[in-house]
């Protein structure tokens, strides 16, 4: 009797593409479940202190080709200074590239080394930042101008994709990536909504602490305790600075400082701690100090020394009327 030999070609194949599209499909429903909820919980898109979100506006600016106006500070000129409100006043770019508890003195570095020309630099002069060692500061601003060195083309539109992406999808933010949100349903816990964000300008809004009232925002004393620099450390700071905005100048850019709006129990601590810092120097450059602008404008603070949205729309505006009026800029 002949026996029956089988073959794979007589096995019917079936395709693995149904059950493919079906995980692919599972995964976008879960995924949108768990954007849907995380913007119930308040929280939105954000690319905050992100380095390449901040490199890719650094690139940009060098690309504008000067003419516009570059704001160098930490968080009070990111939360303080609306872009969106300064630029329409003063008819020219604004350029947010302060960095959230970071150092000016990096990024002004940087832009001597990239032989900038035509921009207006307004430097956030907060007393601390000049007169204490500040070495995290000054490290954080490293880190974030070395990544910019570092962007090749590929890698630039590769970020120049992930800010657009991050900018509309909470999960893709990195405060609340998809990773962190699954350790925290995991643990039984829910996101709570951040307390800063930032928009595509670069600029920050801080929400107050939910039970913080108004009267409560006024700050703690912070600087009684920190180390000063030495006198002659501080003397070689002024002098390094000195060269870099003469530096810049030397190539038609404008410099000018400003001090931003902190409130009473901050601003009593730094007028205590650091009221000797560059008084000489400051009087030779710009300097815009928000105590005398507007004397209707009282600050309302989220934390002592940062803004809350309506006050730093506020400050903005009387601070572009002062700008127009220095004929030097």
């Amino acid at each position: 009797m002949r026996a029956h030999s089988f073959t794979s070609d007589r096995i019917p194949r079936t395709s693995g593409w149904p059950l493919l599209l079906l995980i692919l499909l599972l995964f976008i429903l879960f995924a949108a479940s768990l954007e849907l909820l995380l913007r119930t919980r308040g929280l939105s898109p954000s690319h905050f202190d992100v380095p390449e979100t901040w490199a890719l506006r650094r690139i940009r600016t060098e690309e504008s080709g000067g003419g516009g106006l570059v704001i160098v500070g930490s968080s009070r000129s990111q939360i303080g200074i609306r872009p969106s409100v300064l630029a329409p006043a003063l008819a020219k770019a604004v350029h947010q590239l302060s960095i959230n508890g970071g150092s000016p003195f990096p990024v002004l570095e940087d832009f001597v080394r990239g032989q900038a020309s035509g921009f207006t630099f307004l430097i956030e002069f907060a007393p601390h930042r000049y007169a204490t060692p500040d070495d995290k500061a000054y490290e954080k601003a490293r880190r974030f101008v070395d990544v910019g060195r570092k962007l090749t083309f590929i890698r630039r539109y590769e970020h120049e994709l992930r800010f657009v992406l991050r900018e509309r999808v909470v999960l893709l933010s990195p405060a609340a990536g998809l990773r962190s949100v699954l350790s925290k349903l995991g643990q039984g816990r829910l996101p709570s909504p951040s307390m800063v964000s930032m928009d595509g300008e670069g600029s920050i809004t801080m929400r107050r602490p939910m039970g913080l009232s108004p009267e409560g925002e006024q700050g703690t004393r912070r600087y009684a305790d920190i180390p000063r620099l030495p006198s002659e450390a501080l003397s070689a700071r002024v002098e390094d600075l000195r060269e870099q905005l003469d530096l810049l100048a030397s190539r038609g850019n404008q410099v000018a400082f400003v001090r931003m709006p902190v409130c009473s129990v901050v601003l009593e601590d730094e007028n205590e701690n650091f009221h000797d810092v560059w008084t000489e120097y400051m009087e030779a450059i710009p300097f815009v100090s928000w105590l005398e602008l507007d004397p209707r404008f009282r600050p309302e603070c989220v934390d002592g020394s940062h803004l809350t949205a309506a006050s730093a729309e506020a400050f903005t505006n009387s601070l572009a009327l002062r700008l127009e009026s220095i004929e030097t800029l």
